[in-house]
């Protein structure tokens, strides 16, 4: 039994463990697989960019607090976030250097990772006047 190539189905003729007839046919193959694979993180980049699109706009116009149906009619989408931390103001959810937390029930605070890095380190200083308050650092950045 003749082995067939694995696109286009014609005979292949070399090696026993060749599975393409010719160069063409194997690099459609694997390029066809790859933008398979990939198109899932193609997606999700992208939702995450629009996120970080968004957060820069509005620091850019001084907005820092905005609501949730401000961020929705704007296709923010929550569930697409790069990473999270708590700190003594919550939890933030961060979109690359971007972050954001609830401040109130339909309400968001927004701000940038060095803004959040500034704070930490004002509470870092701090920190030992208050007594028996544990701080924890986790990945650079501290928690009570």
């Amino acid at each position: 039994m003749k082995k067939q190539c694995l696109e286009c189905q014609s005979p292949v003729i070399g090696r026993t463990d060749k599975k393409f007839c010719c160069l063409d046919c194997k690099s459609t193959h694997h390029n066809r697989k790859v933008r398979l694979e990939s198109k899932w993180i193609r997606s999700t980049n992208k939702c995450l960019m629009k996120n970080r699109r968004i957060l820069r706009t509005l620091l850019e116009m001084g907005i820092t607090r905005v609501s949730r149906n401000m961020l929705e009619s704007k296709e923010f989408s929550f569930s697409h976030i790069t990473s999270k931390s708590l700190s003594r103001e919550g939890e933030a959810l961060h979109v690359y250097e971007y972050g954001y937390r609830q401040s109130a029930e339909t309400e968001y605070e927004i701000f940038t990772s060095i803004d959040e890095v500034n704070s930490l380190n004002q509470f870092k200083s701090i920190a030992p006047k208050l007594g028996s308050t544990k701080l924890y650092e986790i990945n650079g950045k501290l928690s009570i």
